[in-house]
């Protein structure tokens, strides 16, 4: 198979007539969907629970702890109004500052009342959105 291949340089051929170049922008700046909004968020490893403070948006969401979760998967909870946002996340992330970790993690599945609901919330800056009736 080797012998097929003597003498044929891909790419030397030339058969694009332009360079294929990467955007530098593309990968700068902020890359989310959603705005994210300051929360204090109750967080469940498995081994306990604890609260910290951090950042939540429609895909996932980022906080600070002195205690980060033992694993690579996370339950969050978080009241939104009269739903409580709870969600299994994945750990996509892991910063140390000090004594203090920032942990980034994506959710999976929200069901649908739940992502409505979180949506509302971001749309409304964080004030607590709640039904009528």
């Amino acid at each position: 198979m080797a012998d097929r291949r003597t003498g044929s340089d891909r790419r030397a051929r030339h058969l694009i007539p332009e360079p294929i170049e990467r955007k530098a922008s593309r990968r700068q700046g902020d890359r989310r969907d959603s705005p994210r909004l300051a929360a204090t968020l109750e967080l469940d490893d498995g081994t306990g629970r604890t609260a910290a403070k951090g950042e939540l948006g429609l895909g996932g969401a980022s906080f600070t702890t002195v205690r980060p979760p033992a694993g690579d998967k996370v339950i969050l909870r978080y009241a939104l109004g009269e739903t409580v946002l709870e969600a299994k996340a994945k750990v996509v992330r892991r910063e140390v500052h000090g004594q203090e970790t920032t942990v980034h993690v994506t959710f999976g599945e929200l069901p649908l009342e739940v992502e409505l609901a979180l949506a509302r919330w971001l749309d409304g800056g964080g004030k607590t959105w709640r039904s009528q009736g």
